[in-house]
């Protein structure tokens, strides 16, 4: 048996989220011979009679890492969530409405471009919808009922600019409602900006990609509080900030 089917069986987690803790090096194995070690690939066979733990509790608090760099920001600006209504765009496994949950949110509706990757455990939790292109996101009659209805828009994507996102997000805000977004440099940057590895080469260019954003946010009609680093860098080890503004 490889050592993530191991983990995602003892700890009942995911698969997806056993490999995601053994790549961060928070698994590790205890031999017969006492000796420890660090597990870093998925695919390590099981070894007869040795160990197996997980040495940062925090990182299986939630279903995904992401939910760490909500709660992050959330404690940056000093959100309270309570009772919001929530709109989560970039659902994926549901990390972000997972901590806007455990944090007292009313509801959560999440929206995701992709098929069947919310955590089986969120599924009676929130209002969900796959396959949706949230570029056209008021375009969809399900969609509707909600615009100018939230309290707090949160947003993770991948692979596509905020500036295709943001004035969606606006659309669905109530007026002085809270948009709370991860900014990732490497999706708004552009290939002629990332090394071969994937990674921002000039950290110089951050300061240009936050004037962007926040001038984008004005541009639609929101106020911007606040930009700042988020706590946990990608999966990919690029650094990530968020963007916190108000409609």
């Amino acid at each position: 048996m490889r050592v993530d089917q191991y983990i995602a069986k003892k700890f009942n987690l995911s698969r997806a989220k056993a490999q995601e803790l053994i790549k961060s090096g928070a698994v590790q194995k205890k031999s017969k011979n006492n000796i420890l070690q660090t597990l870093k690939q998925p695919s390590t066979p099981v070894e007869e009679g040795a160990e197996y733990s997980i040495v940062n509790d925090q990182l299986i608090k939630y279903v995904s890492r992401s939910g760490l760099k909500l709660e992050g920001a959330l404690d940056k600006i000093q959100l309270d969530v309570r009772g919001f209504k929530a709109l989560d765009i970039g659902l994926s496994t549901g990390g972000f409405s997972q901590c806007l949950l455990s944090h007292g949110a009313q509801s959560v509706v999440g929206v995701d471009v992709g098929h069947d990757q919310l955590n089986p455990t969120l599924k009676h939790q929130i209002e969900f919808y796959d396959g949706v292109n949230a570029k056209a996101l008021s375009s969809y009659e399900f969609m509707t009922p909600h615009l100018k209805s939230f309290d707090i828009v949160v947003i993770d994507v991948s692979f596509i600019s905020l500036e295709f996102i943001l004035p969606q997000a606006y659309q669905f805000l109530k007026e002085g409602g809270i948009l709370l977004s991860l900014v990732k440099p490497q999706f708004e940057l552009g290939a002629k900006a990332l090394n071969k590895k994937g990674i921002v080469k000039d950290s110089a260019l951050y300061k240009d990609l936050e004037e962007k954003i926040k001038q984008l946010c004005s541009n639609l009609g929101f106020k911007v509080l606040d930009y700042f680093l988020s706590s946990i860098e990608g999966g990919d080890g690029n650094q990530e900030f968020f963007v916190y503004a108000k409609k």
